[in-house]
């Protein structure tokens, strides 16, 4: 298909789509109307462009109640010259096709889902934008009171969605238990999610980055800002901000009021993450902040694994990395504390070779706490890294291996050059299985540490 440019005006009426005459869209002298859109995105495709846009001057939101909008064709994979041809579909203000959803002079799609949203029999919303198709880039679109911004429901590849805006929704973007290979989230806000912000499932190649998270609030223990599902293969996480992650309910005893009779939810050990990979290989994830997440910062799976420059204030178990060979590197926690049943704990290195290196943590509360925890049978080296922890806190603990053959095994812990409490520690430790852990005595040290 030759190039096309169709250009839609949210503020027209609706043109009869003549081709080749000054009523086919194409320019914004004979702009198509808004209800053409549903045809544009069903009928358009590789090497095409699809503009919606209003006058700056007449800025209005659009309600579209119950509507949905379905992408059926995207673009087209050239394998001679290893080079995806897209469809564009962008969103923004007349003459501007710069324009960006993150512009305070834009419109909103709007929907029917209720604001503020309550869970009990209320209606979810609908999915507002649904991608079946490949190679297609996807900018700009803002839009409140839906059930999902944008959705995928097929294996794709090549998709690119870039400096979208999501209000008050379910899921801000959701790749519905398909694989993703080479595609980017790149340029995101989500506010008010009863979910998750970004969920996508099994991964090859593809990135998510400048991504900002605002008043998550969990429904049905499924809480996260942004949840990788399946296996992730060469998965890059970056420039992530997000503002509470927090379990509906908090507390010593956090009930299901809402009726949802979730096993997670209606138990008093609560839901909240920042970020969470559950499984794969050569993850990344690079500077994500979490402020008040009732479960952890990152929750990462894969094996091979990079956290660095990560960190945040106020979780309950702020970065726990389950795979083996993971190093995590540059990472600041402050005051984790407390929620529901569970302890706190400030590092959890729950793989075997693992590298807590340059890492920083402060620790003020004192309940059923721990600063690194690991698992028996697995080695780990703490290299460079400052650590203030309550007295009488445990340093170390080593607890049950999912590997029930390594149970009997002692936990090796190589410490370097690391400060706990104002003292300098160079010391192995060796965790056997009927070890509480390590606790460091009480200030003023007299000696450099001791295992219980």
């Amino acid at each position: 298909m030759a190039f096309d440019c169709i250009d839609i005006n949210i503020d027209e009426p609706v043109p009869e789509f003549v081709e080749g005459t000054p009523n086919d869209g194409d320019g914004w002298d004979a702009p198509l109307g808004f209800l053409y859109l549903p045809a544009a995105l069903r009928n358009r495709g590789s090497q095409d462009s699809i503009f919606v846009g209003c006058d700056p001057q007449i800025l209005r939101d659009r309600y579209v109640g119950k509507t949905k909008y379905q992408l059926d064709n995207g673009g087209e994979f050239r394998a001679l010259e290893n080079l995806p041809v897209f469809l564009q579909v962008e969103f923004g203000n007349i003459g501007s096709r710069l324009e960006t959803a993150l512009s305070t002079d834009s419109w909103y799609f709007m929907g029917s889902r209720p604001f503020p949203f309550r869970r009990a029999g209320a209606y979810d919303g609908e999915d507002l934008f649904t991608l079946n198709a490949d190679n297609i880039q996807f900018y700009g679109m803002k839009c409140k009171n839906v059930k999902t911004g944008v959705r995928c429901a097929r294996n794709s590849q090549f998709i690119y969605i870039r400096d979208i805006r999501v209000e008050n929704a379910e899921r801000g973007i959701h790749f519905d238990n398909v694989t993703l290979v080479s595609s980017i989230i790149d340029g995101g806000v989500f506010k008010n999610i009863a979910r998750q912000a970004i969920q996508i499932g099994t991964n090859y190649d593809c990135r998510i980055s400048n991504i900002t998270v605002l008043n998550n609030n969990n429904e049905d223990g499924q809480q996260a800002g942004i949840r990788v599902l399946g296996s992730s293969q060469n998965l890059l996480i970056e420039d992530v901000t997000i503002t509470s992650s927090m379990d509906t309910w908090v507390g010593a005893e956090p009930l299901d009021p809402l009726g949802t009779q979730d096993a997670n939810n209606s138990s008093n050990y609560t839901q909240g993450d920042g970020v969470t990979v559950e499984s794969g290989n050569n993850v990344t994830i690079r500077r994500v902040i979490t402020t008040f997440a009732c479960d952890r910062i990152v929750d990462c799976k894969a094996d091979n694994s990079l956290i660095e420059y990560c960190g945040g204030i106020a979780s309950k178990s702020a970065i726990t990395a389950w795979g083996d060979n993971v190093v995590v590197r540059h990472c600041s926690v402050k005051s984790p504390q407390w929620y529901g049943n569970a302890g706190t704990v400030g590092y959890q290195m729950m793989g075997d070779n693992g590298l807590l290196e340059n890492c920083e943590l402060f620790m003020w509360e004192d309940r059923n706490n721990q600063a690194v925890g690991l698992r028996r049978g697995d080695r780990l080296v703490i290299r460079n890294c400052k650590f203030e922890i309550p007295r009488g806190s445990l340093f170390l603990r080593a607890v049950t291996n999912n590997d029930t053959s390594r149970n009997s095994e002692d936990a090796i812990v190589v410490v370097e050059n690391t400060v706990v409490n104002g003292v300098l520690i160079n010391q192995t430790f060796a965790i056997s299985p009927s070890s509480q852990g390590v606790v460091l005595p009480s200030t003023p040290y007299t000696t450099i540490a001791s295992i219980l």
